[in-house]
Order: C-alpha cells, then sequence, then structure tokens
C-alpha cells in the first residue's frame, strides 16, 4: 500500500468517526429541554414545593396557603432547570432532572 492511499484511509475514517459523533451529540440535545421553575416555601414551616413557572410569579409574591399548616406560601426562587423526557409517556411530558418525589401529605 502506497502512503498516499493511507493517507485517504486515515482521513475518511476521521471523518467518518466526526459525523457518528457529531449526530450522537445532536440526538442527546434533542431530548434535553430546560423549563423556567418556580420554588414555593412556607414562611411558618420547612415545606416547600416546585411547579413550573406561571406568567406574574415574582420572588417574594404570595402564591396561596400551606398545605401543611396553613401559613402563607411564598416564591422563594425563579430558576431554568434542565429536563429530560420521560420515554413512552410522548413528548409533551417532561420531569425535572434531579428532582425530588413529590411530597405526599396526609
Amino acid at each position: 500500500m502506497d502512503p498516499m492511499m493511507i493517507v485517504i484511509l486515515a482521513v475518511l475514517a476521521f471523518i467518518v468517526t466526526y459525523m457518528a459523533v457529531s449526530a450522537m451529540k445532536s440526538r442527546q440535545e434533542l431530548i434535553k429541554k430546560k423549563v423556567i421553575v418556580t420554588q414555593l416555601k412556607c414562611n411558618s414551616c420547612d415545606y416547600s414545593e416546585r411547579r413550573e413557572f406561571k406568567e406574574g410569579d415574582y420572588v417574594g409574591k404570595e402564591a396561596g396557603e400551606c398545605p401543611k399548616c396553613g401559613g402563607k406560601l411564598l416564591v422563594d426562587a425563579i430558576y431554568l432547570e434542565e429536563v429530560e423526557d420521560i420515554p413512552g409517556f410522548g413528548p409533551g411530558v417532561s420531569m425535572p432532572k434531579q428532582s425530588k418525589p413529590p411530597r405526599i401529605q396526609k
């Protein structure tokens, strides 16, 4: 095999590898989305919850009544969070990447 043929094969292998890695990265980026999350905290007890951002939310806003103690729920933080689609539930259903399971209130 002459050296020119080796160089051509090496360049071709590099291009194929680069294309495969690029395709995998773009596929992963399609799965990940970002949503705005509102963190709610009770000003009387340790209760807190997260929900999707609603128009008009701002830090310090009163957002209802605490289901645990009846105190005021206030918007504590608003932030962007990366989510991944849940397989088998369709494109509209997603879950925060690092979320805790929801609290069950009795």
